[in-house]
């Protein structure tokens, strides 16, 4: 196993199927099949999830904590355990995970840290909340406390499933929305499309009528949140 070194933290973890619960007391008496829905949605959350134990070690994370994890990009996993890269964001980091494990009483900005990142974009946001202690089941490592990282840069990816589901969109009408919401240009969308700018024109008139806006800038945030931050 190889390691990498940033400023003295030591990213050691090895990636393995993320969010698969092994080890984890996860509560798998829930009525029906909650602990697969609950599994579901945080692999398709874009923030990052992680799960620590009493010792704050990390049990589990899902795909997005993974690939933020990965880059090496402000936060790596040291010893199994969350670590920011420079010593003095680090000890804060610690900090406030012990006092989310701990569940000590906190004003509500301990509880979330700017992680500033190697790369010079946005700092990555951290919130730590605990997580109640429930009966062990043996062998198993139980939860303590819940990481959610927030990357600030991140674009939320935008579903033509979801444009269509919510505002009747055609699938003419989600692709060209979904492709000048993202950033292309009128040419450029209607190049990937095959069809010409004009129709490109005529199908974003017709979403701007559905969707119930009068210009591009109303769409964009209409757009943005018909993904509600999931990888759809």
């Amino acid at each position: 196993m190889s390691a990498h070194t940033r400023e003295g933290i030591e990213s050691t973890w090895t990636p393995r199927n993320p969010w698969d619960g092994r080890g984890v007391e996860s509560e798998r008496a829930a009525p029906g099949n909650a602990w697969a829905a609950l599994q579901t949605l945080l692999q398709a959350m874009v923030a990052g999830v992680l799960l620590l134990d009493a010792l704050a070690m990390v049990l589990d994370m899902n795909p997005a904590a993974l690939e933020m994890i990965q880059s090496e990009d402000g936060l790596v996993i040291k010893d199994s355990r969350l670590r920011a890269l420079r010593a003095s964001d680090d000890l804060r980091l610690q900090r406030m995970l012990r006092s989310a494990i701990a569940n000590r009483r906190a004003k509500s900005a301990d509880r979330i840290l700017a992680v500033p990142r190697r790369s010079g974009r946005c700092p990555y946001l951290a919130v730590a909340m605990n997580v109640p202690k429930t009966r062990n089941t043996p062998g198993a490592r139980s939860a303590r406390a819940i990481v959610c990282v927030i990357d600030p840069d991140q674009d939320v990816p935008l579903s033509e499933h979801a444009l269509r589901s919510l505002w009747g969109l055609t699938n003419r009408e989600a692709q060209v929305t979904a492709r000048i919401v993202g950033g292309l240009t009128l040419g450029n969308a209607a190049q990937s499309l095959a069809i010409s700018e004009a129709a490109v024109r005529f199908h974003m008139r017709n979403a701007f009528r559905k969707m119930n806006a009068h210009e591009h800038a109303a769409v964009v945030p209409l757009a943005m949140r018909s993904a509600g931050g999931l990888r759809l």
